[in-house]
């Protein structure tokens, strides 16, 4: 079975709605200068109306590690995704306090993995980074280069109902990670995108 996370999410609305639809993991950004950017004040009044079976995911880059704690404790997240430069260390220092983390491995224009792949976090993403941005492009990449990879990952950048078959069947993933793919404009997600890309992931998973 392929998860899906639904990542950048800003509004309690679309939050339900992938939960609904049968997210695995919702995913709120707390890097500032995203334009998927949630305060975790308004970030916690919607993880309190979730599912408690709906795992959450805080995404961050670059952060010191006590706010990144501080944080996690206080919204009890799931996982930290680390999007940035973070290193084995900064893992380490979060897993020792009980947190699960999810590291961002980059792929660059030319479709090329630019960052080690032996991170000590529970699972890694592959994602799109362009000179714009670490994450959250819109860019997609060949999929075939992480399909060797040999312990569990998300898929990420660019996916959406009409790509994402065969990037799985090519990669492969632990899961998908969704975000710029079904939105109507950045933080707020198409119902019918949302709608769609569930469609074909059912269909997916239903003949695993």
């Amino acid at each position: 079975m392929i998860r899906v996370k639904v990542c950048g999410l800003t509004r309690l609305r679309d939050a339900l709605l992938a939960e609904k639809l049968g997210a695995d993991f919702l995913g709120f950004i707390f890097y500032r200068r995203s334009l998927r950017y949630i305060s975790p004040t308004k970030c916690y009044r919607i993880i309190e109306r979730l599912d408690p079976a709906t795992r959450t995911v805080g995404v961050f880059v670059n952060e010191p590690i006590d706010r990144i704690m501080r944080i996690a404790h206080r919204l009890k997240l799931d996982f930290v995704q680390l999007h940035g430069s973070e290193t084995n260390r900064v893992i380490a220092t979060l897993t020792h306090t009980g947190l699960k983390t999810i590291k961002a491995v980059p792929v660059d224009e030319r479709g090329r993995i630019v960052s080690r792949t032996d991170y000590k976090s529970d699972l890694l993403l592959f994602d799109s980074k362009t000179n714009c941005g670490f994450g959250g492009t819109g860019t997609t990449f060949d999929p075939g280069i992480v399909k060797g990879i040999r312990r569990p990952f998300f898929l990420s950048g660019g996916l959406n109902a009409g790509n994402i078959k065969a990037a799985c069947e090519i990669a492969r993933p632990y899961g998908v990670d969704l975000s710029s793919g079904i939105e109507s404009k950045p933080g707020v997600k198409s119902p019918r995108k949302l709608k769609e890309l569930f469609k074909v992931m059912d269909d997916i998973n239903g003949k695993c």
